[in-house]
């Protein structure tokens, strides 16, 4: 196949892939090592993630998109403040669902989201939080968000 051919075989396999197979797609095409290690960095449990590699690299869609990468010769990493800077642009110009999935995006991204189990230990620092969000705007929640993103990289 033509380089060109190759590249939309790649994109329409990203269009079909569920998020979490394409992240283990594109990190085992970057370092291909340790497959376990891989599926961790994708998101799959610390348990499971042994079995999960065996399963993934039988995938069809996953075989092929490693191929077709291998093939073009192409490392799928983004600069980390490219990523960032393009999902700030997406909260700040889109509307409903995209802007919705691309805070969800930014937020896991960063780590920000809460853990599957959390032990809440109360010292009024939530109330204060609470209450400064409350008096604030969209526009100013936007720009706070922002400017932890600015100060996080």
């Amino acid at each position: 196949m033509k380089e060109k051919e190759l590249e939309i075989s790649l994109d329409i396999l990203r269009i079909n892939m569920k998020p979490q197979m394409l992240r283990f797609a594109e990190e085992y095409v970057k370092n291909s090592n340790n497959g376990t290690q891989t599926a961790k960095k994708a998101g799959y449990s610390e348990k499971t993630a042994y079995s999960q590699v065996n399963r993934l690299l039988k995938n069809d869609k996953v075989s092929q998109f490693i191929n077709i990468s291998q093939q073009l010769n192409i490392h799928t990493s983004l600069k980390r403040s490219d990523i960032i800077r393009k999902l700030e642009e997406m909260i700040f110009n889109e509307s409903g669902n995209a802007q919705i999935k691309a805070m969800e995006m930014l937020i896991n991204m960063n780590g920000w989201n809460a853990p599957a189990k959390t032990e809440v230990i109360h010292n009024g620092e939530l109330n204060i939080l609470n209450e400064r969000l409350n008096g604030m705007s969209k526009e100013e929640i936007e720009r706070e968000i922002k400017q932890l993103s600015n100060e996080l990289n």
